[in-house]
């Protein structure tokens, strides 16, 4: 990798923290790892025991299953319950699934779920057409074309005879003729297959050189990869572009100019395309998920026993790598809860998330609201209650706080019960709602619904705090008090929400998120403003 890309100051280091780091996933025999590797459950709830016996204050867990799995059946919750159990806060990846809707994992309400989103840094690189047009891409690839323009072909212009339809222009394994892509750059669709592998299969076929075009489905997300050839990628506006001049022209060139690092890119941070979606379908009444934190194109450590690219016939090795997914976001999270944790140290896990939580922002550095990788606003579904913003955290003003026994009680409520058989479940039963949760997810309800929460004061003394609601469309929310006085630090003070469905709300029946609404309310005393995202749906 290029010592030139990625230089500059970093912040936010606890240089007295301490690692201890358990493996539990494999390569899978016979495969090249860039495929992926695998993780047995079992592994995990172990390491997860292991790390509460050695006495860690907080577990960052970049692992998901592939689908929703309910909390039972589930290794990475029952591990987190035992953890949450020792005041431990766990911080889990929401997972890759996105842009589908419903795709996250790790829903459970005791556990940090954590989506990703971008930095304002990206690593510029040009490609110039003919006709004289430059179009913006990135990559981290150090591999460089000569300083001239050579031939430029879309990849379903240069497959073998027959080569599938469905597959076609997205440059799958043995896709290329030799004969026709030979000495060419190659235009690479996304969708099937693997990025680094796309630039592989280009460099087997002879391309001296790969450009990796995104679908709308990924919108302007661009990630960097170190390819096996000279490469960069676009978003999807780009991507159109190029096809458009690779079809005007009989004999089409491009120029791939080599990657720069630029700062303040504006807007950031936006929602990437691969982070996984709410509603949570385990329980519709926990909003997952939580946060959202930087996870596209990050610096990481590299193992030096491995190729940047994974892939066995790549022979650099590096100390650092670029990478991205919420395996890349949910540290981020825990190391801000490490932070809180040195300055708070007799807070509960529950209200560390509270206070990582509260305290997020929705704005970008453009001053507008946050959106998707294509443009569009983005909701809580993706982000809940916005990016995070460590520096803010460590002083939330209230935070709602909940215990091992609240959470024994949700689980009865959910029907989830057994979790810790020295618990017996009361005859009369709140709904899963009554969470003390910092958020507020309710659906399939016509009339009016109303729910108790609590917060505990944690700025100064003799505050007041007054209420303040965006409500969701369709809807009537009111806060009761609203206005809430604390004398001393550490004093409770509880309210009820009350959300009336207006009578022209109707049931439209489907499931897509045009069925739920979103709003907000907050509670402010002029100093912290503690705002907590609400979901509801009459569907």
């Amino acid at each position: 990798m290029s010592t030139s890309l990625g230089q500059g100051p970093a912040s936010g280091r606890a240089p007295m923290a301490r690692l201890a780091t358990y493996k539990v996933c494999w390569a899978v025999l016979n495969s090249e790892k860039v495929k992926g590797n695998t993780c047995f459950e079992p592994d995990m709830l172990a390491v997860m025991d292991d790390a509460i016996a050695d006495g860690v204050h907080v577990m960052t867990l970049s692992l998901g299953s592939s689908s929703p799995v309910g909390y039972k059946e589930d290794g990475i919750a029952v591990g987190a319950f035992h953890a949450v159990k020792n005041n431990i806060v766990v911080a889990c990846s929401a997972g890759n699934s996105g842009p589908k809707a419903a795709t996250l994992s790790n829903p459970a309400p005791w556990i940090i779920t954590v989506g990703a989103s971008s930095l304002d840094r990206r690593f510029f690189a040009p490609v110039v057409l003919g006709n004289g047009m430059t179009i913006e891409g990135e990559t981290v690839t150090t591999y460089k074309l000569k300083d001239r323009m050579y031939p430029l072909v879309y990849a379903s212009q240069v497959e073998q005879p027959n080569f599938p339809k469905n597959l076609s222009g997205q440059c799958m394994p043995l896709s290329l003729s030799s004969e026709k892509a030979i000495g060419k750059i190659v235009f690479c669709l996304r969708g099937n297959g693997t990025r680094i592998g796309k630039g592989e299969e280009v460099k087997r076929a002879g391309g001296v050189g790969y450009i990796l075009g995104n679908s709308p489905a990924q919108g302007e997300d661009v990630q960097s990869d170190a390819h096996v050839l000279p490469a960069m990628a676009v978003g999807s506006t780009n991507a159109i572009r190029i096809l458009e001049y690779i079809n005007s022209t009989e004999s089409p060139t491009a120029m791939i100019v080599p990657p720069k690092t630029q700062l303040h890119r504006k807007p950031a941070p936006f929602m990437a395309s691969f982070t996984s979606r709410g509603p949570n379908v385990i329980d519709p009444n926990i909003l997952k998920p939580d946060i959202t934190a930087p996870g596209l194109n990050i610096l990481a450590a590299w193992s030096g026993a491995d190729a940047p690219t994974k892939l066995s016939e790549d022979p650099r090795r590096v100390k650092w790598n670029f990478l991205s997914g919420t395996s890349m976001s949910c540290p981020h999270v825990a190391a801000t809860a490490v932070l809180i944790k040195a300055i708070h140290p007799t807070w509960s896990s529950a209200a560390i998330r509270s206070a990582i939580m509260t305290t997020a922002s929705l704005r970008n550095n453009a001053k507008t609201m946050i959106t998707d990788a294509s443009g569009k606003p983005a909701d809580p579904f993706q982000f809940r209650s916005g990016h995070i913003w460590p520096s803010k955290a460590a002083d939330p003003g209230l935070v709602y706080d909940a215990s091992y026994t609240d959470y024994l009680l949700y689980l009865c409520s959910g029907k989830f019960k057994n979790f810790d058989k020295s618990f017996k479940c009361p005859k009369h039963l709140p709904e899963t709602y009554d969470l003390n949760y910092l958020s507020l997810a309710i659906g399939k309800f016509q009339g009016t619904v109303t729910v108790n929460r609590t917060v505990t004061n944690a700025g100064g003394p003799n505050s007041v705090y007054s209420a303040f609601v965006k409500h969701p469309m369709g809807y009537k929310v009111g806060l009761r008090p609203s206005k809430l006085e604390f004398d001393n630090v550490g004093e409770q003070r509880s309210f009820s929400i009350t959300v009336e469905a207006r009578k022209d709300v109707v049931n439209n029946g489907g499931n897509s998120t045009d069925e739920y609404s979103f709003g907000w309310y907050t509670w402010s005393d002029g100093i912290h403003s503690v705002r907590s995202p609400m979901v509801v749906s009459s569907v």
